[in-house]
């Protein structure tokens, strides 16, 4: 059987790859390819959530953290190990990821005055620019053709299995208006020998992270529900500078 994968961000050649690992024939079809899609300029770590289904999305996070552990075995993949530590001005309670060896709670005198709570999360960074092009690389290696081609229509694909990853354009391609984006925006500056990240997502509204790469520290950010453009917001840009 053939698995047609639509899209070519990070979800769409981490699917190929999966699809291949377990014997899949796969080829991808995407509008954008790497690196011109929206995935290259993701934060992109490995760390905890409170996103829902909470069941599913711990098996999803741990498999991902043992995944990245061993894809970062290779230097030149991009992904590395990064501590950091996240804080909450309002303490949640406890969190499945507790009961995991990968976080740990901060006690009271570990945290700055205006926190309720905080966790020190062992966990990944990746580089996009060099992630995806690692990723790419490898499913060319392995046979995986990627056509560049928009796809207004998933009936116009012949594949006995088709993989909708098309990002932001995966809601038109099925119809489905309970699907909406969350934009995020970063600023990347010259990493002076920063090693672990910080983060404070309190406020749903005002986000505000610090994730080191080996060369650069990412700024961010943002999380703003239901808008889908992609080129920057200065006005942003110059929030999260300030901040």
């Amino acid at each position: 059987m053939h698995v047609t994968v639509v899209g070519a961000g990070v979800s769409g050649l981490t699917t190929a790859a999966a699809l291949v690992e377990a014997g899949w024939s796969v080829d991808i079809v995407a509008r954008e390819r790497h690196p011109d899609t929206v995935s290259v300029v993701a934060a992109a770590i490995w760390t905890t959530t409170t996103a829902e289904p909470q069941v599913r999305v711990r098996q999803w996070a741990l498999t991902t953290r043992e995944r990245f552990a061993t894809i970062a075995a290779d230097s030149s993949s991009g992904i590395a190990p990064l501590m950091q530590r996240e804080f909450e001005r309002v303490d949640p309670g406890p969190l499945w990821w507790e009961s995991t060896p990968f976080v740990r709670r901060l006690g009271d005198h570990e945290l700055p005055p205006e926190y309720a709570a905080g966790f020190e999360i062992d966990g990944f960074i990746v580089e996009p620019p060099i992630y995806l092009d690692w990723l790419t690389s490898r499913l060319v290696d392995q046979g995986v053709t990627i056509t560049t081609n928009a796809v207004t229509s998933l009936e116009d694909l012949e594949a006995d299995v088709i993989v909708n990853c098309a990002g932001l354009a995966a809601r038109d391609l099925v119809g489905d208006d309970t699907m909406f984006p969350i934009r995020g925006q970063v600023v990347a500056v010259a990493n002076p020998g920063i090693n672990e990240g910080v983060s404070d997502e309190s406020d749903a509204d005002r986000v505000a992270y610090v994730y080191p790469r080996s060369r650069e520290v990412i700024l961010g950010g943002a999380r703003q529900v239901g808008n889908q453009v992609t080129s920057p917001d200065d006005d942003l840009t110059a929030r999260i500078l300030s901040d």
